[in-house]
């Protein structure tokens, strides 16, 4: 290629290029661009530079798009796993809470059903013994009732022990104005005779009751006092007969053992002041029960 003078040929003035054509600005004379072979290559030449280039240009901007597309996908993908995990782990979370709390629903189901068990079983078991004590109580009741030579036995031991206990001993009535003593003069006489239940533990006892004749000690006048002789412990002895122990109400010694005037009033205090037996009066020997 060579280099071509770019001032007018005719006035050496200066060409002005409009297109293929120059014109020159001091003479207005016109010119056309003659290319001769080289010029067309260099041309070419540097049209295919261009387009190389611009071909260039075009592939980095295709492959940024796509850099940039990759790490778009890249971080998605990423922000997919992690979404993924954090699902997962929230899955694997409420599956382990949903797994204990089963468990432990079973669990407690379990102790709850054990306890519910237990408790029903135990109120039959209790139930169960109840009735066991009250059939035994029962049966212990009518072999008391049906041993005459029992029941007179404790009958004498009742008896004796009542004049132990008084023999000697006075008694106060504060009835009077002015109070009075009196002093035993024979053997206490049985009047009545009672099988006392207990309500609670089902044990029988056996309640008699005495009446003891008295002197006053400044009349010589005759009086009675009325007064009970307890067994308790009712059992079978190791031949199946009825066996018991011999309990007093106790009875302070400032009183002398007064006992009671009247045997009602004995039956109200004594007997309907325990609400926890059962009374069953037993006629069977003389005197019975009046009540």
């Amino acid at each position: 290629m060579k280099l071509t003078n770019l001032n007018c040929p005719q006035c050496n003035g200066y060409l002005q290029q409009q297109g293929d054509m120059f014109f020159c600005s001091s003479c207005g004379s016109a010119f056309t661009i003659d290319y001769d072979e080289a010029d067309v290559k260099y041309t070419e030449l540097v049209t295919q530079a261009d387009r190389t280039k611009m071909l260039l240009q075009s592939d980095i901007e295709v492959m940024q798009a796509d850099f940039q597309l990759s790490e778009g996908i890249a971080d998605r993908e990423a922000q997919r796993k992690i979404q993924k995990e954090i699902k997962d782990g929230i899955k694997s979370a409420t599956k382990a809470a949903v797994t204990y709390l089963l468990i432990m629903g079973l669990g407690i189901g379990a102790v709850i059903g054990m306890v519910i068990w237990s408790s029903k079983n135990w109120d039959k078991h209790k139930q169960a013994q109840e009735e066991k004590e009250k059939q035994a109580a029962h049966e212990l009741e009518e072999l008391v009732t049906s041993d005459l030579h029992f029941l007179e036995n404790e009958v004498a031991r009742g008896q004796n022990y009542e004049y132990k206990i008084r023999f000697g001993s006075m008694v106060t009535d504060t009835r009077f104005v002015q109070e009075r003593t009196a002093h035993i003069v024979g053997d206490p006489e049985m009047t009545d005779l009672y099988l006392m239940t207990e309500k609670t533990s089902h044990a029988p006892e056996l309640w008699i009751v005495y009446q003891i004749p008295y002197v006053y000690d400044d009349t010589y006048e005759q009086i009675y006092i009325y007064d009970v002789v307890s067994f308790n412990e009712i059992a079978k002895d190791k031949y199946g007969d009825p066996t018991a122990n011999e309990h007093a109400f106790s009875r302070s010694s400032d009183t002398g053992w007064r006992g009671f005037f009247e045997k009602d009033q004995l039956y109200r205090e004594l007997f309907l002041g325990y609400d926890e037996y059962e009374i069953k009066p037993i006629d069977t020997l003389k005197g019975g029960a009046d009540k």
